[in-house]
């Protein structure tokens, strides 16, 4: 866990001060330990446990052990036929969920330091770490994969192919011993059995198609993997899926036009496999996979985003064509991500006000968002945010670029015009500050709202594992790592151990007017006493590439141009303090997230117990098979749609009465906060014109006309601290991450590990 944490009592950020002492010196008592081991251990356990279901049950042995636990629990009067996939596949994700959410609360309450490597380890650890952060292929259609990558790949590939082939095996065999039948050849069937097992392999793919999509997940935080890099795995699985579902629709389409009965892909039938559902929702999945390849999703964003939306079509007629009981198993995950998704859009049905912006010498937009009291997130993290004045449905992840150690109930974000939803950003803050006199009738730029979401990212501050830093930025990928070098200056100042000490920015600019971003820090108001020709113990090094312009033809910087939060507040309509220069009566972000982890557990079980009962009572009460007339079946549709409705009301109607009660204690929380919490315009914006100060930009070793030689770079830092283990951090294009990723393998196999560099992908592209 990031050892920020340990901070956050002299913060007054809302951690438990019983533990603050243990936070202090790092201590964690033994009962604790041993609770987190314990958790740990039971978690792994659920895990394989939930995997190992895959492979088994498709065998012989897995099929007769299955029955066995059916009548144990499937002829239940409480579930029916549903329980034995609620038992099997259900129970074991949610249980995995609450392991990992009271493990994730005993690590925030009672965190271990995070300490930098030292030569001393051994090579079993550094072949570990190197799993992880070892890239192995480079140059590929789906892009840097490292040796976990590959482990993701293999598991997923090899799980799906053995349930497949498992189940198909069989019935080509039977096929082979039986007759013919008339008017059907034995190809035909092998083609229709070949449809049907691709169709039942299908539960566990979706199942892991949906673990990583949830951007709160408690599994994911749990073993530390950002958003950003699930969603990578969530890409190659969702090809994965859509191929399986085009080959089971095409081959069922050839097996219906062999034997002459091509209406069968239309029928929907009162009970039964609904054709007409599957065939809905294998239109929704090819075009999804469609518009999510790279070339569409790069060019036509917003129509790969619409697109995508598709998915609650897919799903539900997939639902509506093989009947709830068979979907069971993958019911697990995606019950996980409705409730995120619902915690996410109450979250983001916050309008927060009290925002300042400005935009920088260096043609940076920063937004600086107020955010209430318990509201956490970690040097690397990002937010979604939205602003109804430009678009109502345009969601943009960007990071932040403050420090969560900082004390001033803000977070900071830098925004970087590019394309039309930026540019259009841009513009009107410049339009509507540079007209002071008239902002007060012409309105706010971001049409009187903004809303936010998240944070998302990595559960802990990774970077502080390394004793030597190297950070590779591209542009406006260079804003994480503003956070990251006055999160490590602050350290610094605290008199942390364990920390960073030697830190490279490497960055690459077209314009050598973009360098006036390092102008936002000036290190000595955060490490007083820091000076870049004293021996402090923590040597930063800045080398800026400008690679697109000739040395005498660079850019003039552009005046700041700055909107301050009073005009912004007034615009709003909110009331200033009776204390001059103090704002009040705020909307904040939001601290309903997936960080606060005790209420997630609620909320999960709550929604899961809503769902059950429901359930239950329409299967007792309505659809039981003793229920219907003698020799008839009830309705499958009918069926799957009170599935449905016992979904919503679990989530929506239980999950939300405990979100009711979690807004408010949150409303409490910020009424208590508002008389000490006070907002400053002038103290809380630098004045970055005229300041004698030094900053980043005077330190910065600036390169015009070339691009950075990464290999030797790598090879003159290895030199200076050899045997030691460096983290390489890169934000930027995917021609800059290949490139450094490139230069980490090729130093790593170089050197047999001697000097292992860890690669790192700080990305936010979804």
């Amino acid at each position: 866990m990031s050892s920020h944490e340990a901070s956050r009592a002299d913060f007054g950020t809302g951690v438990d001060q019983s533990a603050a002492a243990f936070k202090r010196d790092g201590a964690v008592p033994l009962p604790v330990r041993i609770a987190k081991a314990a958790l740990w251990v039971a978690s792994w356990g659920v895990t394989i446990w939930w995997f190992s279901l895959f492979f088994r049950l498709p065998s012989d042995e897995g099929k007769a052990w299955k029955r066995e636990v059916a009548a144990e629990v499937g002829l239940s009067p409480f579930w029916g036929k549903y329980a034995t996939n609620y038992v099997l596949y259900v129970a074991p994700v949610i249980f995995l969920a609450i392991l990992a959410l009271l493990y994730l609360e005993l690590e925030e309450r009672f965190p271990e330091r995070v300490r930098c490597s030292s030569r001393e380890q051994s090579m079993v650890v550094r072949l570990y770490r190197a799993i992880w952060t070892q890239p192995l292929f480079v140059k590929t259609p789906i892009g840097v994969i490292t040796f976990i990558d590959i482990v993701v790949i293999v598991i997923v590939f090899v799980c799906a192919a053995w349930i497949w082939g498992k189940l198909l095996v069989p019935q080509f065999i039977a096929i082979d011993a039986a007759k013919p039948k008339k008017g059907i050849p034995k190809w035909a069937l092998k083609w229709d059995k070949t449809s049907d097992m691709l169709g039942r392999a299908l539960p566990f793919t979706i199942a892991v198609l949906f673990i990583p999509v949830a951007r709160g997940s408690p599994i994911l935080r749990l073993i530390d993997v950002p958003f950003e890099q699930a969603v990578k795995y969530h890409r190659w699985i969702g090809y994965l899926t859509v191929l399986l579902v085009f080959v089971h629709g095409a081959t069922y389409g050839v097996y219906a036009g062999a034997i002459h009965k091509i209406e069968l892909l239309i029928e929907w039938p009162y009970s039964g496999c609904n054709n007409l559902a599957g065939t809905i929702s294998c239109v929704a999945a090819i075009i999804m996979g469609f518009t999510s390849i790279p070339y569409v999703r790069s060019r036509h964003f917003n129509t790969f985003f619409t697109m995508h939306h598709l998915y609650l079509i897919f799903f539900a007629f997939y639902v509506f064509h093989v009947d709830w009981n068979h979907v069971g198993q993958s019911m697990g995950p995606v019950i996980l991500f409705f409730i995120d998704r619902f915690l996410r859009m109450v979250q983001s049905r916050r309008q927060v006000t009290g925002v300042s912006a400005r935009i920088l010498p260096s043609g940076l937009v920063e937004l600086k968002i107020p955010r209430q009291p318990g509201f956490k997130y970690n040097t690397l993290s990002f937010l979604y945010l939205n602003i109804p004045g430009i678009s109502r449905l345009q969601w943009h992840p960007f990071s932040t670029s403050s420090s969560p150690l900082d004390d001033d109930n803000e977070v900071s974000v830098h925004i970087k015009p590019l394309g039309d939803w930026t540019t259009v950003l841009h513009n009107n803050i410049a339009a509507k500050s540079v007209n002071d006199a008239k902002l007060s009738t012409t309105g706010c730029p971001f049409a009187l709202k903004l809303q936010a979401e998240g944070p998302y990212g990595h559960e802990t501050n990774y970077f502080l594992r390394y004793r030597n830093l190297i950070l590779v930025a591209g542009g406006a990928g260079v804003t994480p790592y503003l956070a990251m070098i006055h999160d490590l200056l602050k350290r610094h100042q605290l008199q942390q151990e364990g920390l960073p000490t030697n830190v490279q920015l490497i960055w690459c600019v077209r314009r050598r007017s973009e360098l006036a971003t390092l102008q936002t820090i000036i290190p000595s108001h955060i490490y007083p006493g820091y000076g870049y020709q004293q021996s402090t113990g923590f040597a930063l090094n800045i080398q800026a590439y400008v690679t697109g312009e000739a040395a005498t033809g660079g850019q003039d910087e552009v005046p700041m141009i700055e909107m301050s939060r009073t005009k912004i507040i007034r615009n709003l309509g909110t009331i200033d303090s009776p204390q001059k220069g103090v704002i009040s009566n705020h909307k904040g972000i939001s601290t309903i997230n997936s960080y606060q982890n005790l209420w997630m557990i609620a909320l999960i079980l709550a929604s899961m117990t809503g769902f059950v009962l429901v359930s239950a009572l329409f299967y007792n009460y309505v659809t039981a098979p003793k229920l219907q007339p003698k020799g008839q079946k009830y309705n499958m549709a009918m069926e799957t749609l009170l599935h449905f409705v016992s979904l919503f009301v679990g989530i929506v109607i239980c999950g939300g009465s405990v979100i009711f009660f979690w807004i408010s204690t949150e409303s409490s929380s910020r009424t208590a906060s508002e008389s000490s919490a006070g907002y400053g315009p002038e103290s809380k914006i630098a004045d970055l014109e005229g300041n004698e100060e030094s900053t980043l930009l005077d330190s910065c070793i600036v390169t015009e006309g070339s691009r950075p030689q990464f290999q030797e770079l790598f090879n003159e830092f290895a030199e200076k601290h050899e045997g030691e283990e460096v983290g390489v951090l890169v934000c930027g294009p995917e021609s800059l991450q290949e490139s450094v990723a490139a230069a980490c393998r090729s130093r790593n196999f170089a050197s047999l590990m001697k000097t292992p560099f860890h690669y790192h992908s700080v990305s936010f592209d979804l």
